[in-house]
């Protein structure tokens, strides 16, 4: 670790909430040139064999700008603060939502969508690429679901439905509590 990332006070957070935000990362400057390198990689893939699909599920393979940023030492600190030194990237992917769509993201526990076991030792990462607010899809969050270990999820398949089978908690949400993660890019 490179110097304190986080505070006693944020870290408590995250393990009462299961989630803490805004964090800065990077700059307007740094967050364009992110954006320019997945939107030029991209572009290229489109036109070569099942290249586009590796844009989205293995972008730090593929795209040079998502590897530098999985790799900066900031990054790696505020993860480190968190989950102590031991500490491996397991995927980074993409969730895009283009102006005026209907896909959205349905209620779910990250570790039921990846498989892992109710001891899996993870945690994500999400990085807004532009802003992002409650009109335009901001991610929420349910403050201490995490403390409840894993719930059912039944596969919908729905079309707009951006999760691989449209997974979705088969439990009712109470969606009055859930916070919204408003952010700005970066």
């Amino acid at each position: 670790m490179h110097g304190p990332a986080l505070d006693h006070d944020q870290i408590k957070t995250y393990d009462r909430d299961g989630f803490l935000f805004p964090l800065p990362l990077l700059s307007v400057q740094e967050t364009a040139v992110l954006r320019q390198g997945i939107e030029k990689t991209q572009a290229r893939a489109r036109n070569v064999a099942n290249m586009f699909q590796y844009t989205f599920n293995v972008p730090h393979l593929v795209i040079p700008e998502v590897h530098t940023l999985v790799t900066r030492p900031d990054v790696l600190d505020y993860v480190e603060a968190i989950m102590g030194p031991d500490i491996m990237l397991w995927a980074a992917s993409f969730f895009i939502k283009e102006a005026k769509t209907s896909d959205f993201v349905s209620w779910h526990q990250d570790l039921r969508y990846w498989g892992l076991d109710d001891d899996a030792h993870e945690m994500t990462v999400w990085l807004a690429i532009s802003d992002v607010t409650p009109e335009n899809g901001a991610m929420r969050f349910i403050p201490g679901s995490h403390r409840s270990g894993l719930v059912e999820h039944r596969d919908t398949f729905a079309e707009n439905n951006q999760l691989t089978r449209g997974q979705e908690l088969a439990i009712d949400v109470d969606e009055g509590s859930a916070v919204t993660v408003a952010l700005k890019a970066g």
